[in-house]
């Protein structure tokens, strides 16, 4: 297992970083390569995002992916930046399994919109812990096994920095426009709509038009019913 006990204070110092990053270079640098942005950010969400969500946290197509395809999918989920893969998988199977009741990670029962959309739920996912049974846990590590000792998980907050840096001496540019900017649109985007948005009231619920605008997710009681 790749997660450590301070990854919820890493992730907040890479939101933290991503903000004053992004509003100092757009400041500088603002220019119509915004668009550039959004289009990479889904790529990266496609890839990366729907990646390990499929296959890492719910084993879709884990006997057909190779090696390369594995470290491809963990790549581009760096490049998303919301949180180490292995934390995510371990949370979100805990979602799952105790969706919108106590014990949920992130339910909007328990958090407001701004924590959710930030990700900042991760602050005290950890006390949720208590509601892992045998049965959740034997989940939770095969999504591990699955992972394995992947560079890109084990270093995941060292990768993501050390990406940042490079691109930055490259050029702050190129820095914000194809890292920090699609990184910081996927980390609010990805829980804006995973974790508050389909679960709105405490409740899962569907949101067609979302279906254009995360490939087919809008229908989310289905998600939830199909995935366990």
């Amino acid at each position: 297992m790749n997660i450590k006990s301070y990854d919820p204070f890493l992730q907040l110092s890479l939101l933290v970083s991503l903000l004053v990053l992004n509003a100092f270079l757009l400041y500088n640098h603002i220019s119509w390569f915004i668009l550039v942005s959004i289009v990479l950010f889904k790529i990266y969400q496609i890839i990366g995002g729907g990646g390990v969500h499929l296959w890492a946290c719910h084993a879709l197509g884990d006997t057909k992916l190779s090696k390369l395809s594995r470290s491809t999918i963990l790549f581009f989920w760096t490049l998303c930046g919301i949180d180490r893969a292995s934390y995510f998988c371990k949370y979100h199977i805990l979602h799952h399994a105790r969706c919108d009741e106590e014990g949920d990670p992130h339910s909007p029962n328990d958090h407001n919109p701004i924590v959710l959309t930030f990700g900042l739920w991760t602050l005290s996912a950890s006390k949720k812990d208590k509601f892992i049974t045998p049965e959740i846990q034997d989940k939770i590590n095969k999504s591990y096994e699955r992972i394995g000792k992947s560079l890109f998980d084990k270093y995941y907050y060292s990768f993501i920095f050390l990406i940042i840096l490079i691109s930055f001496i490259i050029s702050p540019f190129f820095c914000l426009y194809f890292i920090t900017l699609p990184m910081l649109l996927n980390i609010i985007d990805g829980n804006f709509f995973f974790v508050y948005w389909f679960h709105k009231g405490g409740k899962v619920r569907n949101v067609k038009w979302a279906d254009y605008w995360i490939l087919q997710s809008g229908f989310h009681r289905i998600h939830h019913k199909w995935l366990k």
